[in-house]
């Protein structure tokens, strides 16, 4: 549960473990919620203009068969920035879309 005195777009990662071998990124929030991301889930949330259909809905669809990682970077302690093996250059995943996105199902 999210921390009431600790707004959402203020919780930041204290660690983040990009596992290349189970396709998943795991995220260690500042209110101790631990948030695990598939690289194809990932992918289908990815937040960039060309990703997205007009109607907001995922523009890439899971499919099962994974997404490799190519890179991750931390920008400006404010979002983190993924490129993909299917050549889809580094799109910016800000801290509260992760946040906003994250699988576990509670509500943050």
């Amino acid at each position: 549960m999210t921390d009431p005195r600790l707004p959402t777009e203020h919780l930041i990662p204290v660690d983040i473990l990009a596992e290349r071998i189970s396709g998943k990124l795991r995220i260690e929030w500042s209110d101790g919620h631990v948030s695990i991301y598939a690289f194809e889930y990932l992918r289908g949330h990815c937040p960039c203009t060309p990703c997205r259909r007009r109607n907001g809905e995922r523009a890439h669809e899971e499919t099962g068969k994974g997404v490799a990682l190519a890179s991750l970077t931390v920008v400006d302690n404010r979002a983190i920035c993924i490129a993909f093996e299917d050549d889809h250059e580094g799109c910016d995943y800000s801290f509260e879309l992760l946040r906003r996105i994250c699988p576990c199902g509670q509500r943050h």
